[in-house]
């Protein structure tokens, strides 16, 4: 008997390994890392007894195959990031971004809610695994599409995809740990929500493309954010909010074992940031801001071009596709050409062969990680590249165009300055990255401890 209520509960498939794969590491790692870095507060033992609670609900929340017990882990894992997030309670910064944070997440468990009602009631059915191999009929198809509508909303809501963003960058003054499980963890719920029904989502085109759209505004949103900040926690929450934008770009380009891919290096690399925070706010080193002579940009393209032909080799993929793959492809050339540019500033021309080498290791590495999440994934049938439109021709150009403006902002900011009032553009722009007013903490005598 209780075996089969498990059964009907819960269901570890290939996707729950690999998220709770994910969890265990990173949260075992922030465990371990606020062991020691909470020592001394007050409210010690509290505070690591809701970080392994909230561990343990996010685990249960992989789990499930059961929409109640999906929702319940889903609003139970908020809540308690909330707890943690307002962990110094008599701060008054830290209560107000633990309620902005709250009612975001209140909207996302309302829409969630919504949308398993209208899949309970269309496919008479709790199981999850149930409901997204169940044949609809046709007069159906309005319904589930408004509870995909429902859904995208609540994955929105919770991953900060623009416009529910203002929670994340008004979260920063939660303990490192909290922002450290906050970024690697919870916040790619969205995705793995996006992820756990893609089955459904791959039968709605039009909406995939509503979604691309979506990633693909907040990715660049959150890079100009992440552009203009001096503040090291700043910057790290608009490079997740970039980061979670692009996520949502690969959910809509129908490559959902790729956004998987993503949702791992981004939570492995997030952690060690956030955890690393204390040692990066002292570090000296200086970044060179001058244009990259014509000699240093073609070589670190053609760098690109390796990296990016050798992810296509790794992964499986065509290097020049007529679907939306070659969005991947464009990120992967887009990324190696940065990383090999950055070398070259820094060392010269004359590290160009380690430029090439190294090339070839990120696209290698990157393919054979979303190569191996495709495959592991291969049975529930979530990856079907979309064919190529105006939107992903528009993306790319946007990609490549934002990328080059990067490597010569300066010679760009000189030239628009004379042409245009940059300055109230950028003041806007600053002004709309900031956090909520109230979660900022003015004077040091506000900071209750």
């Amino acid at each position: 008997m209780l075996t089969e209520l498990v059964t009907a509960v819960f269901n570890l498939d290939a996707l729950a390994k690999i998220m709770i794969g994910l969890v265990v590491f990173i949260g075992s790692l922030v465990w371990l890392f606020s062991y020691r870095y909470m020592q001394g507060d007050r409210h010690y033992s509290r505070f690591l007894l809701r970080l392994s609670a909230l561990c343990l609900s996010v685990l249960l929340l992989f789990l499930s195959d059961n929409l109640i017990v999906f929702f319940l882990a889903w609003c139970l894992s908020n809540f308690l990031l909330v707890m943690l997030m307002v962990h110094k309670n008599e701060w008054e910064a830290a209560k107000v971004s633990g309620i902005l944070t709250a009612k975001n997440f209140i909207l996302g468990a309302i829409c969630l809610a919504g949308a398993f009602h209208i899949l309970f009631v269309i496919t008479g059915s709790m199981s999850i695994q149930t409901i997204i191999q169940i044949e609809l009929h046709p007069t159906q198809q309005l319904a589930l599409s408004f509870a995909l509508v429902l859904m995208l909303l609540a994955a929105m809501a919770q991953s900060a995809i623009w416009p529910f963003h203002r929670w994340l960058v008004s979260s920063l003054n939660s303990p490192t740990p909290v922002s450290a499980i906050m970024h690697a963890g919870l916040i790619n719920g969205g995705g793995f929500l996006l992820a756990r029904f893609g089955q459904l989502f791959l039968m709605e085109k039009r909406l995939l493309l509503v979604v691309f759209s979506l990633g693909l505004i907040t990715a660049l949103i959150g890079t100009v954010y992440k552009l203009i900040q001096n503040d090291v926690k700043r910057m790290l929450a608009c490079s997740t909010m970039a980061q979670m934008g692009f996520m949502l770009m690969q959910c809509g380009l129908g490559l959902f074992p790729a956004a998987v891919a993503h949702l791992c290096w981004h939570g492995l690399f997030k952690a060690a940031l956030f955890l690393g925070a204390g040692g990066a706010v002292q570090d000296k080193k200086e970044i060179s801001n001058e244009s990259p002579s014509v000699s240093v940009l073609i070589s670190s393209l053609l760098c690109g071009v390796l990296g990016s032909y050798c992810f296509a080799f790794a992964s499986g993929k065509e290097w020049f596709t007529m679907d939306s793959s070659l969005v991947l492809v464009v990120v992967a050339f887009l990324t190696s050409a940065q990383f090999s540019l950055s070398l070259l500033k820094s060392l010269g021309k004359k590290y160009l062969i380690m430029a090439l080498f190294l090339s070839i290791a990120i696209g290698v590495s990157y393919g054979l990680s979303v190569s191996l999440i495709t495959n592991w994934l291969m049975s529930l049938n979530l990856s079907e590249a979309q064919p190529l439109n105006s939107i992903h021709l528009v993306a790319i150009f946007l990609l490549i165009f934002g990328w080059v403006s990067v490597q010569y902002k300066s010679d760009l900011y000189k030239f628009l300055w004379l042409k245009n009032n940059l300055k109230a553009f950028y003041v806007k722009t600053l002004n709309a990255s900031q956090p909520h007013p109230r979660t900022i903490t003015v004077q040091r005598n506000h900071y209750q401890y």
